[in-house]
């Protein structure tokens, strides 16, 4: 089993790897809803109607009017003008947000990889967990076996003498056998 203080290092490895995961999709999120609230829209801007035509004048009328015409489009226009730098403006900025986007893909995508990767750590870990209590259990046997085995080495050593014992007394026996009657 992984102990708690083994696995807390994993742990938070996993969550940085889930609030960066986190952030870059609200970072990506955030580029989106800006581009969309920069781009002007086509109802925007409403040229003023031009002013009804009046019946025959002089022709200094007509260029008054006209100088008139011309005033009242003057701001309009300036104002066109301006948001067409803007757009120009954000076109340059959207050409480094798309570059900045495909490099927060990849950053996204070597994440996961990375965040796959501590998986595979994780689950090396629990296996190196599992054979560390196989190996304590088979540390446990190993050692019950040795005093098995100094057991029966003490065991075998008072049974050989005692058959030491035995064969001397049967060789008494034997010399005993072999002499007369008084032994």
């Amino acid at each position: 089993m992984i102990r708690a203080t083994e696995r807390r290092p994993l742990v938070l490895a996993i969550a940085v790897v889930g609030l960066l995961l986190a952030s870059m999709n609200v970072l990506m999120w955030r580029i989106v809803q800006n581009t969309s609230e920069d781009a002007p829209s086509s109802t925007e801007e409403v040229l003023p109607a031009l002013p009804p035509t009046q019946g025959g004048g002089s022709a200094r009328a007509l260029l008054d009017e006209l100088d008139g015409l011309q005033k009242q489009l003057a701001e309009p226009l300036d104002g066109l003008q301006d948001q067409l730098e803007t757009l120009n403006a954000n076109t340059g900025d959207l050409g480094r947000l798309s570059e900045n986007s495909q490099e927060l893909v990849h950053i996204k995508e070597q994440m996961s990889k990375l965040l796959g990767r501590l998986n595979d750590i994780s689950s090396a870990t629990a296996d190196l967990a599992a054979i560390s209590g196989d190996m304590g259990s088979i540390s446990a046997d190993a050692h019950a076996m040795a005093q098995t085995t100094e057991a029966l080495q003490t065991s075998f050593a008072k049974a050989l003498t005692v058959l030491e014992q035995m064969v001397s007394e049967v060789q008494q026996i034997r010399k005993c056998a072999q002499r007369p009657l008084f032994c």
